[in-house]
């Protein structure tokens, strides 16, 4: 449904498909990701896509000069747990707003969550202004990072979190069955970030 909607907004510029450059930063998973974006994009859409390759400090120099890349791979992970450690990068002047979008409702509603007090309300607000950003397509989320942790039965305390931080201080052993040293089943942890 999206592809063939994509073919047919394509198709209605009278364009041909156009020609891209993908600068991403190195590492085989990096590669890999950029391998798998340019034959998606070539499938679907016919696009031609050229590979740009940087190591890591090259690609933090050009990053910010946005004259330097038409296309590039960037990723973040929450700095605390909130939608708006996200939604706030995009805000018009925010020094991690790398693409450079800017929309004055988008500020506005990123704005009015940040007063609002009441959290249906503010939730609300980030949905409404994270609708908006993707809507208007100034970015292109990928996947989202995930851990995974495997927490033995008679450890208590481990709580999957969107930081993936476990603080040591938090984790014990369970008192529930310490002869046998479970307590039930063990505990497999995921938790989600974005690329």
């Amino acid at each position: 449904m999206r592809e063939r909607r994509a073919r047919e907004a394509l198709a209605a510029t009278g364009r041909d498909p156009p020609a891209i450059e993908l600068t991403y930063d190195a590492g085989d998973v990096h590669r890999q990701v950029a391998l798998a974006v340019r034959d998606m994009w070539h499938e679907v859409l016919g696009v031609q896509t050229t590979l740009r390759q940087l190591e890591w400090k090259a690609f933090l120099d050009q990053r910010d000069d946005r004259g330097a890349w038409q296309v590039m791979r960037f990723a973040w992970v929450g700095d605390y747990d909130d939608a708006s450690s996200f939604t706030g990068l995009f805000v018009s002047g925010n020094g991690n707003n790398l693409p450079g979008y800017a929309n004055p409702r988008y500020d506005a509603l990123s704005g009015q969550a940040a007063r609002e007090s009441d959290p249906a309300i503010r939730q609300g607000l980030l949905t409404a202004a994270e609708a908006l950003l993707l809507g208007e397509h100034a970015v292109a989320p990928l996947y989202y990072m995930t851990s995974k942790h495997l927490v033995a039965p008679r450890v208590a305390g481990f709580k999957p979190n969107p930081l993936d931080r476990h603080p040591s201080r938090w984790l014990r052993p369970d008192q529930v069955n310490p002869r046998s040293g479970s307590s039930g089943a063990a505990h497999c942890g995921s938790d989600d970030g974005a690329s």
